[in-house]
């Protein structure tokens, strides 16, 4: 994904790598490649943002988790691919 986001920037674009916070940096044609992680949240006004925001029910966490035994780990990737979990954790 990384290589086809690259091909598609214009000269002097920028792609951000949502998983990793280390990314190619400069790229030829002026393009760079830059990383981020939680959205470059402070996690000491972020995480109790989130809290708040799931106690008064504006952020349904416990619908994003599904939690598998790991003799389940086969059923956890399917239901991933199927987009039925979000985040298995066995």
């Amino acid at each position: 994904m990384l290589q086809a986001a690259i091909k598609a920037l214009n000269p002097h674009g920028t792609v951000a790598i949502l998983t990793d916070s280390s990314g190619p940096g400069l790229l030829p044609g002026g393009r760079k490649a830059v990383g981020i992680i939680q959205a470059d949240a402070v996690p000491q006004y972020f995480i109790p943002k989130l809290i708040s925001l799931y106690r008064s029910g504006r952020l349904p966490f416990n619908r994003l988790v599904r939690f598998y035994s790991f003799s389940k780990i086969n059923q956890a990737i399917m239901d991933t691919r199927r987009g039925d979990t979000i985040k298995p954790v066995l």
